[in-house]
């Protein structure tokens, strides 16, 4: 591993405690400029620190930090490597093929992350799918994930403690090995997820844009709507065989939260 971090004028009014990190790599580069745009674009207000992790490309990019790490090695391990180069405490998790489609309440992300700390969490998902949590704190729009939960600790529009992250990584694990992980239920710090009724207003919106590396099915009229038509020459859609597999399981996740039972 080398690094190589390449630093711009950050913004002064920033919550120091947080960093907002987007894990790529060099393979995903073509995602850069379109993901960077509909950030500036939908959370103009944002105020934490913000990185992109990738391997040997650089990109510019106002009040942007790149932590270049060399040559790939594997998701959890190119993560590692890069919270060291992070002083923040608190981790605030993206991926690049995640684009924000609506305006973010920044309002909102703030208030919740204060109410995480305050609460003395490990890790909050305020992501809209699995995992949930079916019984909300007393004046808070979130609450535990029971241990045993699948996808306890998922990742991707997740925040977290960053000892905590630095916890949950696996040496040579990809990240969907990190999603399966069951390592959250050996840890004694709280696992926070929103309720189903916050989740239906989600404080941040945003279009899962690939599929193994694939178009999704879906994103073609959303990019054409942004100006990023030209990027669909880049890849291949996704298969019908995999656009159906995701239906299934998402339309599994509705019934999970309908019924308000855990997937286990």
């Amino acid at each position: 591993f080398y690094f190589n971090i390449h630093f711009v004028s950050m913004r002064k009014d920033v919550n120091d405690d947080v960093a907002f990190l987007i894990v790529s790599c060099d393979r995903y580069s073509d995602l850069w400029e379109a993901f960077f745009t509909l950030l500036s674009k939908y959370w103009p207000d944002k105020n934490f620190n913000t990185y992109l992790l990738s391997n040997k490309k650089n990109f510019s990019w106002p009040n942007l930090k790149v932590i270049n790490t060399g040559e790939d090695k594997s998701y959890s391990d190119n993560l590692s490597k890069a919270l060291e180069f992070i002083q923040e405490k608190w981790i605030f998790l993206w991926l690049e093929d995640l684009f924000i489609t609506e305006k973010v309440e920044n309002n909102r992300i703030n208030n919740l992350i204060e109410d995480f700390k305050r609460k003395k969490g490990g890790y909050l998902n305020l992501a809209s799918d699995m995992p949930l949590s079916y019984k909300p704190l007393k004046d808070s729009e979130f609450g535990i994930i029971p241990k045993g939960v699948k996808y306890r600790s998922a990742i991707g529009a997740t925040i977290y403690r960053k000892e905590v992250l630095e916890k949950l990584l696996i040496e040579g694990a990809s990240a969907w090995e990190l999603d399966k992980s069951e390592k959250s239920n050996t840890l004694d710090e709280n696992f926070f997820a929103l309720s189903p009724d916050n989740v239906k207003q989600p404080p941040i919106r945003y279009l899962n844009v690939l599929i193994r590396g694939k178009w999704a099915k879906g994103v073609k009229k959303f990019l054409i709507k942004e100006g990023f038509e030209r990027l669909l020459n880049n890849r291949s859609q996704e298969s019908f065989g995999s656009y159906l597999y995701a239906k299934i399981y998402l339309f599994r996740l509705e019934v999970y939260k309908f019924l308000k039972i855990y997937w286990k």
